[in-house]
């Protein structure tokens, strides 16, 4: 893995109310690059993507992709991003263009200031409007006789109407310019369809035309799914879990109250101490584990999630935590 340096924030806290009433909190994990990215690539820039004119958008499908890609990398703090313009600048300098990078075929780059260049191109960039026959969920409202009211429920239909098809497929690089090596690169794929998009008992229904997402939604969404795809090999990736807490006793509940509150200090010292009580609940070493982790304290955690399934091997719930605890360890080895 890179030598580089990068923060992992402390878990935000938040209390949710589940259908049980069951005390939640958040962690937040920053997971690095899939990639081992050299460690003296820190100022990169963002060429337009090369995109076929006969696809919907034309050539601003390029210029859209990159500048997605420019506020990816600048969010991240990851790398230096050099603006447009200096980049421009830089390749006057030896004569280049950004078209000379189109097609990948450009090897003896070392551009001053610049230690990677991004790039890549559009296949595929379609949303297409069918007509077709539909399933279509309706409301119904029919009297019962019997509880002399009217009753809501739905009904499924077949109507004359349109669905909504798109795919997305974009290949993306980047490339060493002191080396002239592709240091990543992935083709990257997303699709999307209204066809049997709602559940309604055992059946599939579609989306109703009225209800159709417009083309600039559904083609955002496709392009973010697909940027994730690679952006994910070459910056750190941000993700949210959300965990229970369990309450056992009233040092449990005190804890509870100081993690959900923004405490998860305070909150360590109340589930230790229920932990230290002479006949310590599985609740608490579990609840231990779970501030453990969202202070990155990640040895300790898993001893502590080890310690709750020693006492009650039957909970499932510590079974996964400690499950999820690895998978995070091991990919924070890569």
């Amino acid at each position: 893995m890179s030598s580089r340096l990068f923060v992992i924030p402390l878990a935000a806290v938040c209390l949710l109310l589940a259908s049980c009433s069951q005390p939640m909190f958040t962690l937040s994990y920053t997971l690095p690059p899939e990639l081992n990215i050299p460690a003296d690539v820190k100022v990169v820039g963002v060429i337009p993507f090369s995109s076929p004119t006969g696809e919907d958008g034309g050539e601003n499908i390029g210029k859209d992709i990159s500048t997605k890609i420019e506020e990816c990398v600048q969010t991240s703090q990851y790398y230096q991003l050099i603006d447009r313009a200096s980049l421009q600048q830089v390749l006057d300098e030896r004569q280049l263009s950004f078209a000379d990078f189109a097609e990948g075929g450009q090897k003896d780059l070392k551009l001053k200031g610049v230690d990677a260049i991004i790039t890549g191109s559009v296949s595929r960039f379609h949303y297409e409007r069918t007509p077709a026959k539909i399933k279509a969920l309706f409301r119904t409202r029919v009297y019962n006789r019997i509880l002399r009211t009217y009753v809501d429920g739905y009904e499924v239909k077949t109507i004359d109407g349109e669905y909504v098809a798109a795919d997305v497929s974009i290949s993306y690089r980047m490339v060493n310019t002191k080396t002239g090596v592709v240091i990543a690169v992935k083709a990257g794929n997303a699709s999307w369809d209204s066809r049997g998009k709602r559940q309604h008992g055992d059946q599939l229904v579609d989306i109703p035309p009225s209800e159709l997402p417009d083309r600039g939604n559904v083609m955002r969404t496709l392009l973010d799914e697909v940027s994730r795809q690679f952006l994910k090999l070459i910056i750190p990736q941000t993700y949210n879990k959300t965990v229970a807490l369990v309450n056992r006793g009233p040092d449990s509940e005190r804890g509870i109250k100081f993690a959900t509150g923004g405490l998860p200090d305070k909150a360590l010292e109340a589930f230790m101490a229920a932990g230290g009580s002479e006949n310590p609940a599985d609740g608490a070493f579990y609840n231990q584990g779970v501030i453990l982790e969202a202070m990155n304290r990640l040895d300790e955690a898993e001893k502590a999630y080890n310690q709750a399934i020693t006492i009650n091997p039957d909970e499932s719930l510590y079974m996964q935590a400690l499950k999820d605890l690895r998978n995070i360890r091991e990919q924070k080895k890569k």
